[in-house]
């Protein structure tokens, strides 16, 4: 079943239920439907065909989830942006995924304006909220002028739906391509509890993530309710749990640690026996973390999962179940198949690190064919992730992405930082790594050798990288050396690096 169609069955057999809240705002399963059907139509009338791609730079808002809907009805491909993202970043990623149209929120007219010239692919600018300038079309405009009618356009299973912009080892972003097909079977198979139709789902993350993304229709898939934070504030996300009765709620790691890292009094303001769903993914979650939360949430099952944008989910934890293996990402989930190998494509013996492959056939880069090659092997495909397995079944992340970063639950490669780094005039050398963060997991480091007679300090560094590089891309700290540790090939030895600043911490991601 497409995403689109669970969500219209919802809208015909329950119209008057309230399926979205936003701030101040109600929207009604039939008042959503028919905003949906509008929005398609006034799409396909600016001249897109089926299967082109339309690219969003919006927070979250009640808008975001009506494009959702609204552009896999019309058989177009959303392409969500990363709002943290500086001008180049998102030009590289709209031009890249070929996109014809890009809707953006009012925070953003600034930067959508000073790409308008360097986006040649794009014909259609659509601005979502406050005044629309000269050179876009006001969204709501367009929807008043459509129509309510069913769109005419017929969207297959295997039809392109999105692509979900990952950092790519290189520096450069990597669009995964998803299909129509919506619901995972892991859902179906009622592995992380059923969802019911009087569930509550609190949305705590932003929409451009294609985790953060599902999560919310499929809520809907099933007739019940989503809350939408604007931005995630720890206080008022346990106040609108009180509020609204949340049942349900997905979010990083990031996000929980906020929560157990207010003051106990605060903590015990609020009522949380409604949640009975708490899952996290992104990055692990600290055993200690996991620990607190099962208190924090005492009628809630608890799950941690790993997986990828390119491969899916992967494997399931609930902790509470499987307590012994609470230090892991928990079993293979419904339906997958994996092999964990050795450079030489060879699998390797219980408790050995490796290469994670899941099955897949269908996965690929869009426009980068060079990537999925390298990506792939025969019907498996990797998100290049390290885990080891016991004896028991369970998985185990023993490392990320080659030298991968997880900040926030965001992806950081250090190539990307490095390049930047480089171009400072008084860099000789750069390295970047991952530091322990108790706020963040990890936050980025850069460890500089300066050119002979050059002189500058961290802050010139950090100050430099601002206008370079996205928010949660920046180096949070800069150490000086006189030179990096190499091995005998000239390659810079990052775990040696990583080693005094990890020393005494029981994993070095969190």
């Amino acid at each position: 079943m497409l995403l689109h169609e669970g969500f219209t069955n919802q809208a015909k057999r329950i119209p008057d239920k309230v399926c979205l809240h936003f701030e101040d705002r109600d929207v009604t399963y039939d008042e959503l439907y028919r905003r949906v059907k509008r929005l398609a139509n006034a799409i396909l009338s600016l001249d897109l065909q089926k299967g082109e791609k339309v690219s969003v730079l919006l927070s979250n808002c009640m808008e975001f989830f009506e494009i959702i809907f609204g552009v896999s009805r019309a058989g177009l491909c959303l392409v969500p942006v990363n709002y943290r993202l500086v001008a180049d970043e998102v030009e590289y990623i709209v031009d890249n995924s070929d996109s014809k149209a890009l809707i953006f929120g009012p925070e953003y007219k600034s930067l959508v304006e000073e790409l308008v010239p360097r986006l040649s692919k794009v014909n259609n600018y659509i601005a979502v909220g406050g005044e629309a300038p000269s050179w876009a079309n006001d969204y709501e405009e367009l929807l008043a002028r459509a129509d309510e009618s069913e769109p005419p356009v017929t969207v297959e299973e295997t039809d392109l739906r999105a692509l979900g912009y990952t950092s790519g080892t290189t520096g450069f972003p990597k669009g995964v391509v998803v299909h129509h097909t919506f619901v995972p079977p892991e859902i179906l198979a009622g592995e992380w509890g059923e969802i019911k139709e009087d569930d509550v789902t609190l949305i705590t993350g932003p929409l451009f993530h294609l985790s953060h993304g599902n999560f919310g229709p499929q809520q809907l898939y099933f007739g019940g309710k989503c809350v939408i934070m604007k931005s995630f504030k720890a206080e008022e996300a346990l106040r609108l749990i009180e509020e609204h009765k949340i049942t349900r709620i997905f979010a990083l790691p990031t996000a929980f640690n906020w929560i157990l890292g207010l003051p106990d009094q605060v903590k015990d303001t609020y009522d949380m026996r409604s949640v009975s769903f708490v899952c996290s993914a992104g990055s692990p979650l600290h055993k200690e973390a996991k620990l607190e939360l099962m208190e924090l949430f005492p009628n809630a099952e608890l799950y941690d999962f790993y997986g990828a944008t390119e491969i899916g989910v992967c494997t399931n934890l609930n902790m509470r179940k499987e307590m012994s293996k609470i230090d892991s990402v928990g079993h293979l989930a419904f339906g997958a198949e994996v092999r964990i190998v050795d450079d030489e494509g060879r699998d390797v013996p219980l408790g050995t690190p490796g290469t994670l492959y899941m099955k897949n056939v269908d996965a690929e880069f869009y426009n980068n064919p060079e990537a999925t090659s390298a990506s792939r092997m025969g019907e498996w495909f990797t998100a290049g992730d390290m885990l080891f397995m016991d004896e028991d079944g369970y998985y185990y992340i023993a490392d990320r992405k080659q030298d991968m970063i997880i900040s926030g639950g965001e992806n950081v490669y250090p190539a990307e930082v490095e390049r930047v780094l480089y171009t400072h005039p008084n860099v000789h050398e750069a390295a970047v790594i991952g530091v322990p963060d108790e706020k963040w997991g990890e936050s980025v480091k850069a460890i500089v050798v300066l050119k002979d007679g050059e002189g500058s300090t961290a802050d010139e560094i950090m100050e430099y990288c601002n206008s370079r590089l996205a928010g949660y891309k920046k180096p949070r700290s800069v150490d000086f050396m006189d030179e990096l540790p190499k091995n005998a090939m000239g390659k810079i030895l990052k775990r040696v690096l990583r080693e005094t600043y990890w020393e005494g911490h029981d994993r070095r991601v969190s």
